[in-house]
Order: structure tokens, then C-alpha cells, then sequence
């Protein structure tokens, strides 16, 4: 025979506030997020942090003798490194040079110089690529909706007998019709094809939650394709009316989506300016 266990559900007693007061949108292979310890019945307790993928942090100074670049000195390790960066070699009047990086432990540890290049007056400026930084574009990107005015809609329904699945709609509505706004709707829609995206939204009591990740711990997880659905752009029969679009993206999953307790905090540096 068999049989299970199956722990209840425990309601805290604290008030709940209903609606989004903040909604970021970003392209999903940008982003890691690391799961929190797992509570006592061995449960997910959601991502306790994010972190860019491929790493960041990493600065280097060159330095030039008779025209040529002879050296690069790392000044800062960064972290998160999986792999090595392409070092890139911009500025200092000359051309040629070329570098590559060592990883250990996610840290860069050291860069050496395959060609010095020539012509070079000044120490050039050193970079890296080949991962996800803000200096790529890398971010969070606020989408811009009336005060109060963001739903995320999650319905679980496992009809045929399978395991549940959840269907996501989630919506902002943004005032005004316009070319702006034809821009960014354009712009979601090529992202949601060439990419995948996260969405990240904080309700009005002050939790966060995350939708669309691809990269967890590391690993990367199961397809989860957010795709736009329904925006609505409108003007109204009468003055008063609404002029403006009703966002909509819509997703369907296997699971509801992962709170996010890092809080704004750890936030904060991955979301546009």
C-alpha cells in the first residue's frame, strides 16, 4: 500500500494587501537566482538572491612601453565568473593588442597578453565581455503603469488529471497612446521571440515575486515563454475615458511563481536607472 504525508498549509495572521505597485521586465539569461535553504518539511522557501550570470566586478590597467601594450594587471577579481571573459582593449592611439583571462573560483586572477599591438601612446582602457553587466545593458527594467494599477493573474488547473499547470496573465496599464508606446510594445515583442523574459513584481504589502527565470543556482531549468497577449490600446468614446494601452503578457507553467526574499535591497543594482 501506499501512502503519504502531506504537510498543511499555515495562514499567517497578518493583513493582506491586494494589487502591484512595481513590475521589472529583463531578459531571463541575464539573471541567476539562488534558492534559499529549504524549511523544515524540506520546502522551497523561494530565491534568496540574484546575481549576474557569467559574473562582474573585474577592472585591469595596462601598461605600455615603446608603442606596445607589455602588461595588464587585474586591480579587481569581480565574482561569479563561470568562465573566462573576452578581454576587450579600447583607446590608448594604437591597435593590435590582445589579451586573455584566467578564471578561478569565479575570480579573475590574472590576464595575459598574447599580441602588444602598436602605436599606442597611453595605457588603453580595459573591459570585459562575454557576460552580463549594466555596461551590456543588462537590467531590470521598470515598465511604466498608472499607480496601482498592475494585476498578476495565476490560475492553477489541472483538469485532465496531470500535475497542476498555471496559467500567468500579467497586466499595466500605461497612460497615453503613443509612438513611445508603439516603440516598446515592438521592442517586447522581438524580445519574448529571440529571448526569454523574467518578470519581477512587488505587491503592495511589500512582497516580491518572481516569474519566467531561467538560470537557478546555476543550472539552467525548464523553458518558461512569456509572450504578449491581449494589450489593449484604447482613446475612449468619451473625454473622460481611458486613453492609453492595457498591457497584457500571458504564460503558461508548471509551477506558481517564487518569492523573491532578498527584498529591494539586493534588487536595487540590477534595475534600470
Amino acid at each position: 500500500m501506499l501512502g503519504c504525508s502531506v504537510s498543511g498549509f499555515k495562514q499567517t495572521c497578518t493583513p493582506v494587501v491586494g494589487g502591484a505597485d512595481l513590475l521589472l521586465v529583463g531578459d531571463a539569461n541575464d539573471f541567476n537566482f539562488t534558492e534559499g535553504e529549504a524549511d523544515t518539511d524540506g520546502n522551497a522557501t523561494g530565491y534568496a538572491s540574484i546575481a549576474y550570470r557569467g559574473g562582474s566586478g573585474a577592472t585591469a590597467t595596462a601598461t605600455v612601453a615603446t608603442g606596445a601594450v607589455t602588461a595588464i594587471s587585474v586591480t579587481a577579481g569581480g565574482s561569479g565568473y563561470t568562465t573566462a571573459p573576452t578581454v576587450v582593449i579600447t583607446g590608448g592611439g594604437g591597435t593590435g593588442a590582445t589579451a586573455t583571462a584566467t578564471v578561478s573560483g569565479g575570480v579573475v586572477t590574472a590576464i595575459t597578453v598574447s599580441a602588444g599591438g602598436t602605436g599606442y601612446t597611453s595605457a588603453p582602457t580595459i573591459t570585459f565581455s562575454g557576460a552580463a553587466s549594466p555596461a551590456a545593458g543588462a537590467y531590470l527594467f521598470p515598465i511604466d503603469s498608472i499607480v496601482d494599477t498592475i494585476g498578476v493573474e495565476i490560475t492553477q488547473a489541472n483538469a485532465d488529471g496531470s500535475s497542476s499547470a498555471y496559467s500567468y496573465v500579467i497586466t499595466a496599464r500605461q497612460a497615453r497612446v503613443s509612438q513611445q508606446m508603439t516603440n516598446f510594445a515592438k521592442k517586447l515583442d522581438l524580445a519574448s521571440i529571440c529571448c526569454q523574459l523574467v518578470f519581477v513584481w512587488r505587491t503592495n504589502d511589500g512582497s516580491i515575486f518572481v516569474a519566467g527565470e531561467r538560470y537557478v543556482n546555476s543550472l539552467e531549468i525548464p523553458r518558461f515563454r512569456f509572450r504578449q497577449d491581449g494589450s489593449k490600446f484604447q482613446t475612449g468614446k468619451k473625454f473622460t475615458d481611458f486613453n492609453g494601452n492595457d498591457f497584457q503578457v500571458k504564460a503558461d507553467y508548471l509551477r506558481g511563481p517564487y518569492e523573491f526574499t532578498g527584498g529591494m535591497a539586493a534588487l536595487k543594482p540590477f534595475i534600470a536607472p
